[in-house]
């Protein structure tokens, strides 16, 4: 890096991501600091204008300030070779993890889309330097996102006779803990109530650690039901720093309502703690946390004799999606808005049809073909 570089990347920004511009240098080198800070402050108002959360703003605009240190370049002189050559520092000098560089990767990726695409920045440097900002990242030096099917550990749904059984299991616990007078008795009530209502609502485990007992509302159209007509999910999985996304999941089943309503009424009041809105809560008074709902269900299985392996509180929002998808008078749209996925094709990644499932679809392809064929003749 070159001396003039050096005295550039002195004057990158303070903490509030705001100029600091030393008189004594050229006018050139001001025009392209002052230049760089309205840049910093235009992207420093979209990511704020996307209400990401001040950590994640922190971390993209630490990361773009680092790319900037380390070409000693400003935006307009950018190359793809420049990207390469720095992803490769991130690689081999700074070992970053495949995730840590994918992360960085996609910030300026994003950072530089926001360059080219704003008419007030490509205006900006073509007014004082006659060049626009180019595209330095594609798809050919930005580490691809892994889909579902390439994680380590691939999930699996559970059959409709494995549930059962896990139902089963917990009933017959539950009757032995109430014979023997157990301390374990409310809480095996509480752990089948909690991976029932995963199980029926498609939730995830952080999701159904937030919730409350104020988390239901009505159903117009099933008024039977009163306030366990769907839950709102106000702490749903989260994208790229946001906040957490809210949905409504909507009751599909008597059976989810009724122990709901079992529940709250009977179970949840022998925890006590009725200041804690925690709809699930520790012996201790606590919200039962994600890591513990997780730890929890991998033991309830060892317990009940089923498989352990690749099988987590996870796999319930699988069975959730597949057994829907194996309804056929449920559209896949009412399904991916049910589980809060942005992206049909997500959705379908979570889809295991059953055999039978595929068998009599096939059967039902295959019959429709010779009626045809049979008319044709």
């Amino acid at each position: 890096m070159n001396n003039l570089s050096k005295d550039r990347l002195r004057l990158v920004t303070n903490n509030n991501y705001n100029l600091v511009i030393n008189p004594e240098k050229t006018s050139a080198l001001c025009i392209e600091e002052e230049v760089w800070s309205q840049i910093l402050h235009a992207y420093n108002n979209r990511l704020m204008a996307r209400r990401l959360k001040p950590s994640s703003i922190k971390a993209n605009m630490r990361t773009i300030s680092n790319f900037f240190e380390y070409t000693g370049l400003y935006p307009c002189q950018w190359t793809s070779e420049d990207f390469d050559d720095w992803s490769a520092y991130l690689y081999s000098i700074k070992k970053n993890g495949e995730a840590t560089q994918r992360s960085k990767q996609r910030m300026m990726a994003r950072f530089q889309s926001f360059l080219i695409e704003s008419p007030k920045i490509t205006k900006l440097c073509e007014h004082h330097f006659a060049v626009k900002p180019m595209q330095i990242c594609s798809e050919l030096n930005l580490i691809p996102h892994k889909v579902e099917d390439e994680n380590k550990e691939k999930r699996m749904a559970f059959t409709k006779e494995q549930l059962q059984c896990l139902w089963n299991y917990f009933d017959e616990e539950i009757a032995l803990a109430y014979k023997n007078q157990s301390k374990s008795f409310k809480v095996l009530q509480r752990d089948k109530v909690m991976y029932l209502i995963i199980y029926y609502y498609g939730l995830r485990a952080n999701e159904t650690s937030m919730l409350n007992t104020t988390d239901f509302i009505h159903n117009p159209k099933r008024t039977e039901w009163e306030s366990f007509g769907g839950i709102v999910v106000k702490h749903g999985k989260a994208s790229a720093g946001s906040p957490p996304k809210r949905r409504i999941v909507w009751t599909i089943s008597d059976i989810s309502v009724e122990y709901l309503r079992w529940y709250i009424e009977n179970v949840r009041p022998q925890f006590g703690f009725d200041d804690n809105e925690a709809l699930f809560l520790s012996e201790r008074g606590n919200r039962l946390s994600p890591k513990s709902i997780t730890r929890n269900f991998k033991d309830h299985l060892k317990s009940a004799g089923l498989p352990t392996k690749n099988y987590s509180t996870h796999c319930l929002r699988h069975s959730y999606i597949s057994h829907l998808s194996e309804n056929c008078n449920l559209s896949p749209r009412f399904i991916q808005e049910q589980v809060g996925h942005s992206y049909l094709a997500t959705t379908q990644l979570y889809t295991h049809l059953s055999d039978a499932f595929v068998r009599k679809q096939l059967n039902n392809v295959i019959d429709r073909q010779l009626i045809k064929l049979q008319k044709g003749r």
